[in-house]
């Protein structure tokens, strides 16, 4: 559905140029300082909850919808379905809607997602993506009421570590402090609703994206005998493709103020990685582990902010890597001057 697709990306960009907080289709009503939305005498409008911008997905040839959105706000995290028949969008169905749970990977612990994106890879697997307990949780978009499953829309698949992994060639062997929240190599298969996306990051002779040189302190390592080691996060992106799933992690480390903007503060990072995951979605075993070589690979471009497997019209399949570059924040007392230090890119994985 490309015209669909293209109607998304323009979206975003308007929330992100203009501030608006309403969405398709027609005028969009702007945020006030309160959080409430300001007239749309038009009535073509649906507020939504708090000032986070949301991450939007239609349902995959589903004229008129659902159309899924984000709702990072704490209370009531989860994904909220509307019928854009009609104006202004109502709710679709409320048994449509995903609550994320305490526990959103279903390991029998509470933690505490911030959830940031959608993706809707096929009417039986949707992506959502979580920073700060990094993750990728799985649900059903399915319009079939017997394919939707009973813990609160959430899918659960197998996770595991294959005995025999070893990370890229060059590194010190496989631990299991590589993966911290997924079950040790060898050990059984774990149901979960998530697959962790917190991963030990090897990158020797790497540098921050001030131009600085990598260091790392001593307690942020997560590879022994390697300085310039360091765990992903700030999970940005997800994808499917050719029976993998890949996700995107921005790894900002830390904020710095900039003679040339005085009071505005630019966000340093260390260097992008994309995670791969071996992904079955068979009604037997559904399952998913750490891809083969190459499961972690570091990104060209930093902040990386999304990634979108495509298949060439020849059956190629690949990946696309979108970075922003480091950008800047808003002065908060002023609310003026934004600072790109890098360009973005656009990469390829095949």
């Amino acid at each position: 559905m490309p015209n669909r697709s293209l109607l998304l990306v323009l979206l975003l960009c308007s929330f992100v140029l203009q501030g608006e907080s309403c969405w398709f289709p027609g005028p969009r009503a702007m945020l006030e300082d309160s959080g409430n939305a300001k007239d749309d005498p038009e009535g073509r409008c649906t507020a939504l909850p708090g000032n986070e911008l949301p991450g939007l997905a239609f349902f995959p040839d589903h004229d008129g919808g659902p159309l899924w959105v984000v709702n990072p706000v704490a209370s009531s995290q989860g994904l909220i379905a509307f019928d854009v028949n009609d104006l202004p969008p109502a709710s679709y169905e409320p048994s449509r809607d995903v609550t994320i749970p305490p526990d959103s990977d279903g390991d029998g612990t509470d933690d505490s997602p911030v959830i940031n994106g959608i993706k809707i890879e096929s009417p039986s697997v949707g992506l959502i993506t979580a920073k700060f307990y990094d993750e990728v949780l799985f649900f059903s978009p399915s319009d079939n009421p017997a394919d939707r499953p009973e813990d609160l829309g959430l899918t659960r698949y197998l996770v595991s570590v294959p005995a025999t992994f070893n990370p890229p060639t060059g590194t010190p062997p496989f631990s299991a402090s590589d993966y911290p929240n997924l079950p040790d190599p060898g050990d059984p298969e774990r149901s979960r609703t998530a697959v962790s996306t917190k991963a030990c990051i090897r990158a020797p002779g790497g540098f921050y994206s001030n131009g600085e040189v990598l260091e790392v302190d001593l307690a942020d390592r997560c590879a022994e005998g390697v300085e310039q080691s360091y765990y992903s996060e700030f999970t940005s992106g997800a994808t499917m493709i050719n029976d993998r799933l890949f996700a995107s992690l921005d790894n900002f480390d830390h904020p710095e103020s900039t003679l040339e903007l005085p009071g505005v503060e630019v966000p340093v990072y260390r260097p992008g990685t994309v995670l791969a995951f071996d992904f079955a979605d068979g009604e037997v075993k559904p399952a998913i582990e750490p891809a083969a070589l190459p499961s972690v690979i570091l990104t060209e471009g930093y902040n990386p902010r999304d990634v979108i497997g495509y298949t060439t019209p020849g059956g190629l399949p690949f990946v696309l890597v979108v970075a922003s570059g480091p950008i800047g924040t808003l002065d908060p007392g002023t609310l003026e001057a934004r600072k790109v230090k890098l360009e973005g890119a656009v990469a390829s994985i095949d």
